[in-house]
């Protein structure tokens, strides 16, 4: 039986190494390294190595990774003043179907991640979401992060393109401590916009030039090991981005003003740490909230708070007996999407004297009223490890392990949601009753040029408070065997996995092999068959019944009261989905030579049974008996699929090279890509997929058209770290080159009644970004610390989409130079 000393001295060492050497922890020797398909950014990388300080998002740090796509126009330059996550591809699967893990914990949007991002959008029925992602967990609070790209091991489930596995950190000082701040603005920001598109960015509403914005972020961190036995740690970080926008005097008039936008994420991270004898325990608890401020554009007292986010509470058992150990995690999460209106009615009257903030035929005011959605969970995993066991020539390690989640999803109109609109003229012997918010006095003129003293809201639509949800139970197990056979390393795995929403069980091979090329475990070929099933969303059934709450009210003269004349009808009905899944064939090299690192990679995904949007009639679907159900009502169904053949190509060296007193590291990554897919997301609609466009000349279908979300063809990074230890100076440069990028761009032929497509090459794309780090130790264990880091540091014009206008191309840019200061304090 090992002793409670080597479990403690077995910790601190592995966080020794993330701290200070940066290397991945040192894995078991069974272990296949995930066939090249597995990289793990430390907290000491995190801080130096990547191109950011520590207040970075988990998507900003992991951005160098070859196998890594995001949305090119996400990085718009316009867009430098939020703060929110970005969403990324990994392998060319849908961005929403990456699974993210904090301490075992997932904090992924479960129920609609491909729903609107834009706070400010109009909705009536839907609240905003932040993406893939239900929280923001910033990179301070973390240890490690690893990302799980290929030959991924059975312990990992639903997901299609990859895992983000993040550890928080441990107390392991007596008293330790860290306060930071960093700043940056509008004017330390360069936005790069064409000059045909700034005029519209400046008059019209939905497009806004945030160039006048503050962002800020500060940083608190305690840490206390009381003894080798107890120790606790408290983490706190705000991000925060104060947005002023001018007023478009195209969309209100004169006197009127947009209010000022606000964007905070803040973690709260409480953990423990308790040894006894064999055991040690780690509870923890994140609360995660965000709040974005917004309005609606053109639309007065229409202020609305969004908030995401929520608390992801676990603890964590690890055991260690005499031949295996376990690791169990118990958890607990609350995430939040939801909106909040200062006002739950929204009018819209004729512009005149009185309703006089509206430039066009309408002016309008209120909001649309309170909506949450919640998704709470309630989580169980337990992880069994042995030791190397002999059997005759060859040597095993098993693994083997189960997870239980129960989760609730609920959609509620915390207030009423109701619009008033259709005014219509008062007669002339009529006024306006007192206290009556739907009459307004004053000269008004309809628009068949009818004129009166006032005017009256003839229709509404009204939906009442009211709350709905569903649940699902999902059950994983898995059992994995690494075998060593001489020079012959093989894992053999599989993992049972049932989907509560969907009630379906499914098992998925995990297959990865390699061979010592030269028997000194230096170098290594393998090859990988491997299944990945996906995850499935509550939106696929939660919003099946809200829309029939919503009741149409009328009235035909002033003097009635409103009466419901209908209402409106669901437009969702879930049928049956089997799940989806990509299957994942790999051929791959990795190595070592003296002191440089080796990984060349082939990876062929074909993504299987994927959920589109489809409908009654497309299908050739029965009639449902249901009075509150459209005729033509929504399926989601398995019709959309996706192929991707996938060459990457990283290299690294293995140890720093120290040079004149300076170490320096440097790693190349590149990837090529080629990927096919007749979908979008999961609402893409079958008519529209099937719907006939013209491109290049031919006549095809959309969902036939040329990938360009999440999709780049070539992608090369180049990262080198410069340290002067001496002078406590570090240097840190990002090279990002990705040639041939493209945008899809349409018009309308009004002659042949048809939509036209057509590719246009964009330039190639390249930025430049530097982080300069500087250490200065001052009296006793107190040490100052400095960070600048500047993106896009050659202000590189990039382009990154297009449209076209009176028959003339207009670009869209990727951000332009952006500096950020940040400075602090580590005693």
């Amino acid at each position: 039986m090992k002793t409670k000393l080597s479990l403690l001295l077995f910790a601190s060492l592995v966080y020794a190494n993330d701290l200070n050497v940066g290397e991945i922890s040192v894995e078991n020797r069974q272990n296949l390294a995930n066939g090249g398909g597995y990289s793990k950014y430390s907290s000491y990388k995190i801080y130096n190595f990547q191109n950011t300080n520590s207040s970075k998002k988990i998507d900003e740090v992991v951005k160098q990774n070859s196998n890594i796509f995001s949305n090119s126009t996400d990085n718009i330059s316009t867009n430098q003043a939020e703060i929110s996550p970005k969403d990324f591809s990994i392998n060319a699967a849908p961005f929403y179907q990456n699974a993210f893990l904090v301490n075992g914990m997932s904090f992924d949007n479960a129920i609609d991640p491909a729903g609107n991002q834009n706070i400010n959008a109009a909705s009536l029925w839907r609240a905003p979401v932040m993406g893939a992602q239900g929280s923001v967990i910033n990179t301070n609070i973390l240890k490690s992060i690893k990302v799980l790209d290929s030959n991924v091991s059975a312990k990992y489930g639903n997901f299609e393109g990859g895992v983000i596995d993040t550890k928080l950190k441990d107390p392991i000082k007596t008293f330790g401590a860290r306060i930071s701040t960093s700043y940056t603005d509008g004017n330390l920001n360069k936005i790069i916009i064409d000059e045909e598109n700034k005029a519209s960015y400046e008059t019209k509403s939905g497009k806004n030039l945030n160039n006048n914005f503050v962002k800020q972020n500060q940083n608190i961190y305690l840490e206390s090991r009381f003894s080798d036995d107890y120790g606790i740690l408290f983490d706190y970080s705000r991000t925060t981005s104060m947005i002023k926008m001018p007023t478009k005097r195209e969309v209100l008039a004169q006197g009127y003003f947009y209010p000022n936008q606000s964007r905070r994420n803040e973690n709260f991270l409480l953990k423990g740490f308790i040894a006894l004898d064999n055991h040690i325990i780690r509870p923890s608890i994140i609360y995660a909230p965000s709040i974005y401020k917004g309005f609606l554009e053109g639309v007065i007292d229409s202020n609305l708070e969004a908030k995401f986010g929520g608390i992801i509470s676990n603890i964590e058992l690890f055991s260690e007996f005499d031949s295996f150990n376990i690791t169990q995690n118990l958890g607990y999460s609350i995430q939040d999407s939801a909106r909040y209106f200062d006002k739950n009615m929204k009018f819209g009257f004729f512009t005149n004297k009185v309703a006089n903030w509206g430039i066009g035929t309408y002016s309008m005011k209120g909001g649309y009223g309170d909506i949450r959605e919640r998704t709470k969970e309630l989580n169980y995993k337990l992880d069994f490890e042995s030791d190397v066991k002999e059997f005759k020539d060859t040597e095993h390690t098993f693994y083997a392990g189960l997870e239980l989640s129960h989760k609730k999803a609920s959609y509620e109109t915390l207030k009423h949601l109701a619009e008033y609109y259709n005014p219509a003229i008062l007669p002339n012997d009529v006024v306006c009753k007192d206290g009556d918010v739907f009459c307004l006095m004053g000269d008004a003129v309809d628009r068949k040029g009818n004129a009166g003293a006032g005017q009256y809201l003839k229709n509404a639509t009204f939906t009442p408070e009211f709350k709905t949800g569903i649940s699902a139970t999902n059950f994983d197990l898995y059992l994995e065997d690494d075998i060593q056979y001489k020079r012959f390393n093989l894992r053999l795995g599989a993992r049972g996995s049932y989907d509560g929403i969907i009630k379906k069980f499914n098992i998925a091979p995990r297959i990865t092999s390699e061979f010592d090329l030269l028997g000194d475990e230096s170098n290594f070929f393998g090859t990988g068959f491997n299944r990945y099933y996906g995850k499935n969303f509550f939106t696929y059934k939660l919003y099946d019944k809200i829309y029939s709450y919503t009741q149409f009210l009328s009235r035909t003269d002033y003097n009635e009261e409103f009466k419901q004349t209908g209402g409106k009808k669901n437009m969702y009905n879930f049928n049956e989905l089997k799940r989806s899944f990509n299957d994942e064939f790999s051929v791959f090299y990795r190595g070592e030579f003296k002191n440089t690192k080796l990984s060349l990679k082939y990876l062929k995904r074909l993504g299987k049974n994927q959920v589109v949007l489809s409908d009654k009639e497309t299908l050739g679907l029965a009639n449902i008996d249901d009075e509150n159900l459209s005729k033509n009502y929504k399926v989601y169904t398995n019709l959309g699929t996706s192929k991707a053949d996938i060459i990457s190509l990283d290299i690294a060296n293995a140890k720093s090279i120290e040079i004149f007193n300076t170490l320096n590291d440097f790693s190349l990554s590149a990837s090529y890509t080629k990927k096919k897919s007749d979908f979008k997301d999961y609402k893409s609609d079958e008519w529209d997929r099937n719907n006939q466009v013209k491109y290049n000349g031919e006549i095809i279908a959309q969902k036939d058209l040329p990938i360009i979300d999440y999709y780049d063809k070539y992608k090369i990074t180049f990262l080198y770290n410069l340290n002067i230890p001496d002078y406590g100076l570090g240097f840190t440069n990002l090279f990002t080159f990705t040639p041939s990028k493209k945008a899809l761009i349409s018009s309308y032929n009004r002659a042949e009644r048809i939509r036209e497509y057509e590719l246009i090459k964009l330039n190639n794309h390249f930025t430049w970004d530097m982080n300069i780090a500087y250490k200065y130790k001052m009296k006793k264990d107190i040490e100052f610390f400095a960070n600048v880091n500047i993106e896009n540091l050659l202000n590189t014009k990039n382009k990154i989409n297009a449209s076209k206008k009176d028959d003339k191309l207009i670009y869209d840019y990727a951000s332009g130079r952006s500096i950020m200061i940040e400075v602090g304090l580590n005693y």
